[in-house]
């Protein structure tokens, strides 16, 4: 299995605003998982409140992947493989 992680920043159509602050680009990261000819995707959306951003949710990933990866060799699988960086 793949994992492939793509930093995406999306121009807000509008300024996002509440109490503790303003946004008019969200940063997020779009991931997939691939195998086998199919695809899977989800977001890592960061929540800056609780002081995530796109950067500590990639390391997080990435480090979990290693961890995967690891434990399959281990046991004689693959869990996830390649790890792109893409804008």
């Amino acid at each position: 299995m793949d994992l492939i992680l793509r930093d995406i920043a999306m121009p807000l159509r509008y300024v996002f605003r509440i109490a503790h602050g303003k946004t008019v680009v969200q940063k997020s990261l779009l991931v997939e998982l691939r195998e086998g000819g199919v695809s899977g995707y989800g977001e890592g959306a960061p929540l800056s409140y609780y002081g995530m951003t796109a950067a500590t949710i990639r390391q997080a990933l990435e480090a979990a992947n290693m961890y995967l990866r690891r434990r399959g060799a281990d046991n004689g699988e693959t869990k996830c493989g390649n790890n792109e960086r893409a804008l």
